[in-house]
């Protein structure tokens, strides 16, 4: 199940046009080449402004050396984004590494203090069929091997399980590696804090902590009880919404780590 079928301020008309426009894509006249080359016919507004407010907290990074980390990757559509940004304007920097993380069995790691309501909220929820793990690692390293610089593929990895236990396993396997842009989108208090503190003190000088639920307190409140309980007053930063996307809010902490 996905928030957008709960959680959604569009009207009837509105998701019967959205039925009809995914049953108009299944069903398009065209061969796979013309399909690719096609995928704006078929791409609606709100998910153009998330992409368009993705690639804006990606151009905050350009520049800066460090890692992406993706918690809460899901299907993954952020980091491969990444990647496509990575080719487009910074082709030569082949060194910029995207690690993401999740369970792909879905939720875990609630609290007493976490939302559980609205049937989004319990263990399982966002929970992706097969080896999902291995089918994204898979898709990444495709879009890599049709970008700039192709010939260096393989250097993302998708890291599977409780992200406290791979964020450990991520720090033992590259204990050099600095951090310049994370995306957070765990929504459990627990994961999110301890990820947080990992990410602040390999996180760059200039480097971006995104949020995709900070702004969004009313319906999917648990990145914004963390921010206003734990951040906001502790850690030196400046805070942002993208201007296509305003649900995606980001942190840019100028002095990096907070130590």
């Amino acid at each position: 199940m996905h928030e957008s079928s709960i959680i959604t301020t569009s009207d009837h008309d509105q998701l019967a046009a959205r039925r009809e426009l995914f049953e108009l894509m299944d069903s398009y006249p065209a061969s796979d080449e013309e399909k690719e080359r096609s995928l704006g016919l078929f791409v609606r507004g709100s998910l153009l402004a998330r992409m368009l407010g993705t690639l804006e907290v990606y151009q905050r990074i350009v520049g800066l050396p460090g890692a992406i980390v993706d918690l809460g990757t899901w299907r993954g559509q952020t980091a491969v984004l990444c990647e496509n940004f990575r080719a487009i304007y910074e082709p030569l920097n082949f060194q910029r590494r995207i690690h993401a993380f999740d369970t792909f069995t879905g939720y875990a790691g609630f609290g007493d203090g976490d939302p559980r309501d609205r049937g989004l909220f319990s263990d399982g929820t966002y929970s992706l069929p097969g080896d999902y793990a291995k089918l994204l690692a898979g898709l990444l390293e495709l879009h890599e091997r049709n970008n700039a610089m192709g010939h260096v593929h393989g250097k993302h990895r998708v890291w599977e399980g409780d992200v406290r236990e791979t964020l450990r396993e991520f720090a033992a396997e590259h204990p050099g590696e600095s951090v310049a842009l994370a995306w957070f989108d765990l929504n459990a208090m627990a994961p999110t804090r301890e990820s947080f503190e990992f990410v602040l003190d390999r996180l760059v000088p200039g480097g971006v902590v995104a949020f995709w639920q900070l702004g969004r307190g009313g319906q999917l409140p648990t990145e914004g009880m963390f921010y206003v309980d734990e951040v906001v007053r502790e850690y030196p930063h400046t805070a942002h919404i993208t201007g296509a996307y305003p649900s995606l809010s980001y942190l840019v902490f100028p002095q990096g780590a907070r130590r």
